[in-house]
């Protein structure tokens, strides 16, 4: 089996058993993906001046084949929202998603809920 094979058949079965439905908005294009939310340690950020911020990020699993159907690639600040809980896409590091086979992993900090 490829790569792109075990990666989606991987997310299929996770989908399954743990994956939900979540909205995602890219500009003026809205669609509802079924991914996997697994959520990653908090981010405390010190302004140096009293200020502290704790930043809540999360990373979403889903089937690339079903994201490429509503658009080409998440970009900084497209937006993700149960309903109860929005978060907005941002990088980690460098970059805000990555491929794997068939399975696209989607970097996200939580900003209302």
């Amino acid at each position: 089996m490829s790569l792109s094979g075990v990666g989606t058949a991987l997310v299929t079965s996770l989908l399954a058993q743990t994956g939900s439905n979540w909205t995602y908005t890219q500009a003026n294009t809205t669609g509802t993906l079924s991914l996997y939310k697994g959520d990653l340690p908090p981010v405390i950020v010190d302004n140096g001046m009293g200020q502290v911020t704790e930043i809540i990020m999360a990373s979403f699993r889903g089937l690339r084949s079903e994201f490429e159907a509503l658009c080409a690639n998440p970009l900084r600040g497209d937006k993700l929202t149960d309903g109860t809980t929005t978060y907005n896409v941002q990088p980690i590091l460098d970059k805000c998603f990555y491929t794997v086979g068939g399975m696209i992993h989607i970097h996200a900090k939580r900003v209302s809920g």
